[in-house]
Parts: C-alpha cells; structure tokens; sequence
C-alpha cells in the first residue's frame, strides 16, 4: 500500500528560471539561485523577501547554498566565480576566480569549514571557508563536465561526483590526505550523469544518480554495484535526493514533473506538476519535511505529511525517536539531573541552586541517546502502550510491537492504524480495512466487528474510537457494543488516566466529555430488545460535554484532571475546572510528548526534534484537580506540599471557582490579595496591604497612589469617614478631600488642601478649596497662577475689589504682549479696559465697595460656619449697607464693628426714593471662632457695595453643632441637644483632631441700634467709619455722579458670558480723569448692575 501523504503547496514564487534552491535548517526560509544572477531569500510563511543579493549581474548563478553555521550565502556563476555574503548584513566575504569554467555547484562540509566546487573545467576544488576561502586541493579525474558533488552523511571524510562522461566517482578528502585519484568510479548510465546524493539512513550503503538517459540508479558504495533502475520520467532527469527525515527520493526533470519514490519499495508514491516548465533543482531540510523545488518559471515550496517528528514517550519518561528506520533510545529524566541544556548551563553561579532542581523553563535538554538498531519498516508512528513496556510501530499497512527496552518482536501484523487500551498490557485494537476492527486481548484476537462507514483513524482509551473526518463513533473494548457517536469534524481523541473524561479536538474548538462508567456497565448487561436499541442508538447518557474551549489545539495531554494543550498560537496551557492557564509562551512549533509527574514538567518536542521542558507542579494540579471534585480534605491536605511561589496560581484558581476567601488566604501576591480584600469588602486587610506596600523602598509611587484612592472611595461608599479621610490623604485624592473637608467644614484641611493642589497643578480643586474658605484673595492667585488673567480682574472686580487694580494690570499687559506678538486686536483690547487705579470715576461705588471689603474682613464674620450660611447669604445679598444686609453683619460680627460702622452713617442721596420701613431682626447667636461652610459666600456682595438689596431678614441661626479650632474659645459647658448632634468622636480625625472641637455658641449679642432702624440708610465711598453703636439718620447727601450706561444685564438664573465687547468705551460716555484726557471705559458693569462670573472649574485642570 502507498505511503498515506498529504502533499501540500506552501508557497509558490513565480521568477527568472531557477537553478538551484536550498532551505534554512532552521528558519522558514528558501534560497533560490536565478539565471539572471541574482539570489533571493524566501520566507515560506509569509510569502516575502527576506534578503536579495545581486551575485553575479548579467551572469547565471548555477549553484547557491546555506551555510547556516557561518551565516553565509556561498553561490557559484558562469563568470568562473566563487562568491560568499552574509545574509544577515548582505555583506560581501568572499570573491574569487575559483575554476576556469562554469561553476556547476557548491556543496558545503556538514560539520567543518571545507567548501567543495564541481565545474565544467572537469575538476573539483576543496577550498577552507574559516581561512579566508583558502584554496586546499584540487580533484582531476572526470573527462567531461562535473555537474554536482555530495558529501557522504555517514562519512563525511568521503564524497561523490557526477559527471557527464556517464560516470559516479567517489572520492577521500581527509585533512591533508586527498585523493589524486577517485577510490572507484560507479558506471552503468548510458548518458552523462547529472545528480547525485546518499541515503541518509544507518543500515543501506547507497546512493542514487540521475542522468540524461532518464533514468535513476540506486548503487550500493560497498560492494560497487547497482541496486535497481528507477523509471518513469520522460526527459532528462536533473535533480535528485535521498529525503533527510523521511522514507522518500525526489527526483525532478525536464519533463517539468517532481516523482516521488518510496525508499524501501521504489514505487511512485506520487507524481507532482506545477506547471512551471522544466525543473531544474530539489532541495530538503533535516528539520523538516518540506521540499523545495526550481522550475524555468520560479520555485515551490510542499510539505510531504506531517511536519512532527516521530517519537514516543512513557510516563516514567523513557523516549524512543525513529530516524528512518533506525530505533534512537533516551531518558529525559537523566537530563533534569544536570540542568538541561546550553542554556540551563549557561546561567551565573547565583543560579546554581535553582539549576540543580531542573532545567530552566524552555531550554534544549542534552539528552544521551542510544541506537537500538533497525527495524524492518519505514515507521509512521511510535505508540507505547499504557504502561509502557511495549511500543507499536506503525508502517504502510503493517504493524509491528516491540518490547520496549530491547526492542524484540512481539507481535505483527497487518493493519492501516493501531490503538492501545488503557487496560492491560497487550489489549490493543487494529484497524484492519476501511470498516473491519479487530480487538486484542493480551496479543490475541479476541473479536472484530465491522463499521457502516470507511473508517481512517482509531484511537484508544476507557472506550475505543472509531473516526471519520466528520464524526468519531466510541464502542466498548469488551464486546461488540456500539456506545455513543459524537458529530465533529474529529482531529484527535484524548482520555484521561482515570477513564472520566475524554477530549475531543476539532478545528475550531475542543470538547471535553465526561464518561458515565455506570450507564455503559448497566448497558453491557442489557438483553432482547434493550440491547437491540443499544446497538441501533447507542447507550444514553454514557458521554455528556462539560466544558468547550475555544481554541485551536495542535496537540493535547491529560495530567489527572487537566488537560495540558498547545494552541495554534504556539502557547502551552492547561484547563482545569472550566479555566485555562497559560504555562508558556512557546518560541516556536512545538508538541507534548507527555508529562513526568514525579518532576512535575512537561516534556515538548519540536519539529527538528530537539527536546525541551517548562515546570508544571504535580501538587499544584493534584490540588486543583481536588477542588473541582469538591474533595476539600483531600485538597487540604496537599496544599502544604506546594511550593509558596504557587500559591498565587492556586489562589486566582480558587477566585474563578467562587472561594474568594480561600483565595485571599492562600494568595501570596500583595496586588491579588489587594484586589480581593477589595472585591470581599475587607477594608482593614486592604489598608493594611496599602501600607506595606507604600513602606516599600521600591514601591511605584503611582500604584499605591492608585490604591489609596481606590480605598479613599470605598470607604466613603460604606460611610467611613476617618479611613476614607485617611486613604485620600495618603493617595493624595484632592478630588476626594474637598469633598470631605467641605461636608465636615474642615477650614484647617481646606487650607492645607488648597495649598496642596496648587502645588500638584491641581488648579480647579484649589480654586474650589478657596472660594469655600472665602478666601477670594487667594482663588484671584489661583486665577494668576492659571495664567487666566482675565478671568482674574473680573473675578477680583466683583469679590476682591483690593485686587482688582492688580489683576486688571496684569490683564492689560498680558494683552500688550500679545500685541507685540503681533497680535491685531489685542492692543485694541488693552485700550478699552479701565484700571480702577486710575479711573476710579469709572466704577460706581468702588470706595464704598473697598471700604465694605475691609470692613467685613475686620469683622471677622467670614468666614463663617454652617450654621451661619443662611445668615451670611442674606447679608451679601442684601449688601452689607443696606438695612437687612447691616443687621445681618451686626449679627455676624456680635454688634461690636457693625456699632463702628453705624457712627459714620451717611445720608441717602435725593434723587432716591426712601426704603420701606422694615424691621430687622434678632442676632442669633452663634460661635465666635466660626469655620468655614461649603456654601460660605464670598467676602463682597456680587451686586456691588452700592445699591441697596432686596427686602430679607436675616436668617436664623441653626441648632446645628459648630466646629470650630481647639484653640478657639468654645465654651465647655454646650447644650446637650448640640452635643447629641456631634457625629464624629475627636478620635475620628486622627493626627488632626486637635484642629477639631464641637464649638458652643456664646451667648447672643446685643443687637445693633443702627441694625435696628427702619431708616438706616447707605455708606458711602466718602463716608466716615462709624463711631457709636446707635447713630440717628444723617441728612441726605449731594447725589452721586450718574452712573455710566452699561449692557442690559443678563437674567437673574444665568451668568453673564464676558467678551471683550462688554469692555468697549460706548462712543461719547468717557468720562475724563482730573488732570487727563479721555478716560477708557470700566473694567466692568456699573455697581448697581447684577454681576456674576462664569467660571468653569474644569478649566483649570
């Protein structure tokens, strides 16, 4: 039967016609040498150019070739040339006039620095790549072309050459010892020869030639003497070789076909056309089993089967690779012992101990090996059996089982696929035609029984499985009794030790099933029309899906309960309890071979056959595997037996199946166990977590930043304002803090905030903190500081009047520079704005609005507290000269500045009709040392110091309780209605409770006669100070000057939006300075008008 192929076209690169092509041995690269002189480098998977080299323009390159060791392209032309280039810098080695014709090929040494040349000089020249292409020896011998020459891969001290006088010399090329003439020349084509190469297997000395009588000849070297003729090929045969893995010879042509040949049988296995004309070149890699193939119109890349080496590997770790035909024993497990490979020995001194109990993660594992001999077949696969003392090798449509130590036949057969049942040393079963199995029990046939559909694969197990490409049937290794067929496109079925579960893997996704023992049992018991049904349906219930994984598996192995994978994206992961990990991310194809429990380590192969292993912990997946089936004693009583480093692992398994607190008690990441104390509401073991971290030398300032915050809001979320206040200090969370300061009226953490966020470009949260402490002077920094000048003279003109000069001088030179810029407009708008400085006859009021800044900052009625806010708002409302504004700032201030105030009362201008009579009420009594509000006004009426407010009483004070600076002076004995409010112990506030103290009201103040009386009238700007407490009604002074006509105001609901319109002169109302010209016009509108600022905080940030 022919071998099962599965050629497939990888790449295909139409070019100048092809002479020569040649694959990396270890990267996805192909070279190929063109007519036209130049030689490109492939990659095969993705199609695209790695290197291009122009060799020899103009001249054809006959021959180019890898030496992967060296990181060289060594190519030979038409022009007598020997050319060598780095393809890793594309620079130039080696040039040199090596023959005195056409080279026809380059073969490189496999372990040393030699170079052979083969030319149409009829001679071929040794040359030593590691000595600057130094030329060594010359061979004479041939009387016609030399076409090609192969180094012998059994020994690599002799070669071959091909001529076209119809003759295969062979030659010795041993350090000084060179051959002047050939050991023996092989003759017997009727035409010149024109390719040449050796078997590459142990047990057959042989060497095939093609030439241009179309035909192939096998030779065997020892005794000198044809094997066989290989026929087929209809035009010159160009190219040919023994394949380096597999059991297969190509040979290409100028009939523009490939033929593949069995090794062993010499049948064509297949016959290849790609239809790009003559072929002219074929090339193989050790590590792979691509072939490579030159065409007149480009070259093409195939795979001939499956790219995985074959090997086999027990539980106790005792490996057995097939080279050809030829059995290669080894122990892993004795490689552990030493660390592994180069790259575990190559790690520092500091590392030794590590070393010692494995091999680091990922390194190539030196492993002694020891040839068994050959076996009578080309093997496919190596299967051991579940207990390892036998293996099966599986050839085209035979079987063969060997002990496994010493490899003696056991038992044979013929058979298209073989599988192994989990029970029993010599239980297997055989697929012995498309629809007929037969089952062994200890080597004999026990029964067969046949399937209704043509079967190509089984694979064993608790149950055996029987697969097509689009379903897989399961049966029972006892009887005949059909189980269960599970519809999916099948590419592989994997049990488990145990028998529960099975994986079953598919293109797309993989299933994992569990087996109901107990439902195939009672089924294998049934009789008359019970088991009718079974053998018509199947059992029901014996296989259920529990978990899908979506992914694509390339390989898979059980390890108790987890499963171990490799997905299509080249990571090794498990799957346990319906989560999958990720062990390592692979650096290239690699598969499982099996998992060696006592080391705890996966063992992986890849395609070159190299072997490398990644730790795994036994415990840790014992532990696992535990907790899924809920044994929770069992799991308890292996979780000391795990190394600590696990513990995380253990413990983000333990959160995905819901056991959080387990979780948090294992977990030895401080940033998990964060999390969970977080997602558990454990705040005590998150702020504790916190502040280790934050104790940390190396700790990311950021990160634990990040966690206070986090903390900061959680706490706030479950009403704990102390560690809430805490966290947010040490997350320095201004956001936060403000928040908390103005809820708690905090006016020492309110400063120090506001000096915080300055500090911490936080200019919004300043702001905030600043306007909540009244402190309109500082939020007019803030403004500067911003670099929103502008914002700062409006502001300061309508709550900070001291500083309003200031601010609009800025403003004015900030819109100069920019004219100097050369900005247009903005000299314009520096012209139109006002200076109170120098135009005060500009703004209405502003002595009075200067002389009521000051007199409410003497009065120490801001900022005030809380329970004042109701107060204070009627007072800057109203105005502080009006009659409810006075009387409220008589309240505010206990009488004593509003008594100072009222002796310099000036009389109420003419042309203004007399105020309502309205009575003024109580002063309530408040705090002398009040703090501020969140809502606390700032210190200047917006509507302006001059124009009387709306008819309102001063609020009352509330029963609410005050607190105000220890240093203040709070009177000890408070009313007990106050002390009940108290919400917050002094405790609550940690290092800053001193600053903290419910604060009693003193007794009430007098209230002002001045704030009493239905006639008080307004303070003007050249009114004096008033001097007594109880001052009658001034007569009427001469009415100010008319006020400039400004904008009408915008409603009382809406800010009014500031343009630099609102600051242009109105032609004809400039109003001149004593002693100048005209004057511009105000910075703002006049006092009567109602002003507010739109302000954003958000700008700020």
């Amino acid at each position: 039967m022919p071998l099962r192929l599965d050629i497939k076209e990888v790449l295909r690169k139409p070019s100048e016609r092809v002479k020569s092509v040649d694959l990396h041995p270890t990267e996805p690269w192909i070279l190929a040498g063109l007519y036209d002189g130049n030689v490109i480098i492939y990659n095969i998977e993705t199609g695209k150019v790695v290197k291009a080299f122009e060799i020899a323009p103009g001249t054809p390159v006959r021959c180019a070739r890898f030496v992967a060791r060296l990181s060289l392209v060594v190519a030979g032309s038409d022009d007598f040339m020997l050319r060598a280039v780095n393809y890793n810098t594309g620079d130039k080695v080696a040039e040199q006039d090596a023959h005195s014709d056409y080279i026809r090929y380059v073969e490189p040494h496999p372990s040393s620095g030699a170079l052979l040349t083969a030319s149409d000089d009829m001679t071929l020249k040794l040359w030593d790549m590691g000595n600057g292409f130094k030329h060594i020896h010359t061979f004479e011998g041939h009387a016609h072309f030399v076409m090609m020459a192969r180094f012998n891969p059994k020994d690599a001290n002799t070669f071959a050459s091909a001529s076209l006088d119809r003759s295969v010399k062979v030659w010795t090329a041993s350090g000084q010892a060179h051959t002047v003439e050939p050991n023996f020349s092989l003759d017997g084509h009727e035409r010149g020869v024109n390719c040449v190469d050796y078997f590459h297997g142990g047990d057959r000395p042989y060497l095939i030639s093609g030439a241009d009588d179309h035909t192939l000849r096998i030779w065997d070297y020892q005794t000198r003497s044809c094997v066989t003729v290989l026929e087929g090929h209809s035009d010159n045969i160009s190219a040919v070789l023994y394949h380096p893995r597999l059991p297969l010879i190509a040979s290409g042509s100028e009939d523009g076909t490939i033929r593949i040949w069995h090794a062993a049988t010499y049948k064509t296995e297949a016959t290849l056309s790609y239809g790009l004309d003559r072929c002219w070149a074929v090339g193989a890699s050790v590590g792979s089993n691509r072939i490579a193939m030159g065409f007149d119109g480009g070259c093409v890349v195939a795979t001939l089967g499956d790219d995985v080496p074959i090997s086999s590997m027990d539980r106790s770790g005792k490996l057995l690779t097939a080279d050809n035909n030829q059995i290669v024993f080894s122990t892993v497990r004795a490689a552990f012992a030493t660390g592994g490979g180069p790259a575990a020995s190559a790690a520092a001194a500091g590392e030794a101990a590590s070393a010692a109990t494995g091999p680091e993660d990922g390194a190539r594992l030196e492993l002694r090996s020891r040839d068994m001999g050959s076996i009578d077949m080309y093997p496919r696969a190596l299967l051991h059996n579940s207990n390892g003392r036998f293996v099966a090798a599986l050839g085209d449509n035979e079987y063969v089982i060997y002990t496994a130590q010493a490899l003696r036949s056991k038992s044979f057969g013929k058979g298209r696929d073989l599988a192994w049942s989990a029970q029993g040393s010599g239980d297997y079963a055989v697929l012995t035609s498309s629809s007929g199995v037969s089952v062994f029990k200890d080597f004999r046939e026990a029964f067969e029984f046949r399937v209704p559909f043509a079967a190509t694969k089984v694979s064993g197990g608790a149950l055996l499985a029987v697969q097509r490409n689009d379903f897989v049937q399961f049966w029972a290794w006892d009887q005949e009794m059909f189980v269960m067929q599970v519809d999916a496109e099948c590419l592989g079925v994997h049990w488990n030790e145990s028998g529960d579960f099975v994986a079953i893997t598919t293109p797309d996704a993989t299933y994992i099933l569990e087996h109901n023992k107990d439902a195939v049992m009672a089924a294998s018991m049934a009789t008359g029309d019970d088991a009718a049904r079974i053998a018509a349906e199947g059992v029901d219930g014996a296989l259920t899906v529990v978990h899908e994984l979506h992914e694509r598996i390339v390989s898979a192995e059980w390890a108790g309960d987890c499963l171990l994978f490799v997905t299509s994206r080249g990571k090794l992961c498990y799957f346990v309890g319906g989560r999958t990990i990720t062990v390592a991310v692979l650096p290239g194809p690699q598969h499982i071979l099996g998992y060696l429990q006592k080391d705890g380590r996966v063992v992986m192969q890849n395609r070159s056959g190299e072997i490398f292993s990644y730790a795994l912990a036994w415990p840790l997946l014992d532990y696992q595997t535990a907790v899924v089936r809920r044994d929770f004693d069992r799991a308890n009583t292996i979780l000391p037996g795990i190394p600590r480093d696990q513990h995380t692992r253990i413990a983000k398994f333990l959160e995905a199946q819901g056991f959080k607190e387990e979780a948090l008690a294992v977990s030895t990441d401080p940033e998990h166990r964060f999390e969970l104390a977080i997602a558990l509401n454990r705040l005590d073991i998150a702020h504790a977590i916190t502040t280790e971290a934050a104790a940390e030398a190396e700790a990311d300032e950021v990160e634990v930043e990040a966690r206070w915050r986090q903390l900061a809001d959680l706490a706030l979320s479950r009403g704990d304002i102390k560690l809430s206040l805490e966290c947010a200090k040490a997350g320095k969370d201004h956001p936060t803090l403000l928040l908390l300061y103005t809820s708690l009226g905090h006016a020492e953490g309110l400063a120090e905030l506001a000096q915080d966020a300055e500090a911490a470009g936080r200019a919004n949260v300043a702001l905030a903190a600043r306007l909540a402490l009244s402190d309109a002077s500082g939020a007019v920094d803030i403004l500067r500081k911003s670099g929103r000048v502008a914002d700062a003279a409006i502001f300061a003109r309508a709550h900070c009047p001291s500083r309003a000069a200031e601010a609009t001088s800025e403003w004015i030179g900030h819109l100069r520079a920019r004219a100097a810029r050369g900005d247009r407009g903005a000299e314009r708008a520096a012209e139109a704005i006002a200076n109170p400085a120098e135009y005060a006859n500009l703004f209405e009021g502003w002595e009075l609005a200067l002389e009521t800044e000051q007199a409410v900052a003497d009065s120490g009625a801001l900022p005030c507290s809380s329970a004042q806010h109701a107060t204070a708002s009627a007072m800057l409302d109203a105005g502080v000269n009006s009659d409810e504004g006075w009387a409220a700032l008589t309240a505010l201030a206990g009488g004593e500045v509003a008594a100072d105030l009222a002796a310099a009362e000036a009389p109420e201008p003419e042309d203004e009709p007399e105020a309502a009579p309205a009575e003024s009420p109580e002063a309530p009594e408040l705090p002398t040392a009040p703090v501020a509000s969140p809502t606390s006004p700032s210190p200047v009426a917006s509507s302006g110091a001059g124009s009387p407010g709306p008819a309102a009483g001063a609020a009352q004070a509330t029963d609410a309780p005050v607190y105000a600076p220890a240093d203040a002076d709070v009177d000890a004995a408070a009313d007990d209605d106050q002390d009940d409010a108290a919400a917050f112990d002094q405790d609550d506030f940690g290092d800053d409770s001193a600053a903290w103290q419910p604060a009693s009201p003193p007794a009430a103040a007098s209230p002002s006669p001045a704030a009493s009386s239905p006639q008080h009238a307004r303070v003007e700007a050249s009114s004096p100070p008033r001097q007594a407490a109880d001052v009658p009604a001034a007569e009427p002074a001469a009415a100010p000057p008319a006020p400039v006509e400004a904008p009408e105001p915008a409603a009382e609901e809406e800010a009014i939006d500031f343009g630099m319109d609102d600051f242009a002169t109105p032609p004809g109302e400039r109003e001149a300075a004593p002693g100048e010209g005209a004057a511009p016009a105000a910075a703002a509108p006049a006092a009567d008008d109602d002003f507010d600022l739109d302000l954003d905080l958000g700008d700020f940030e």
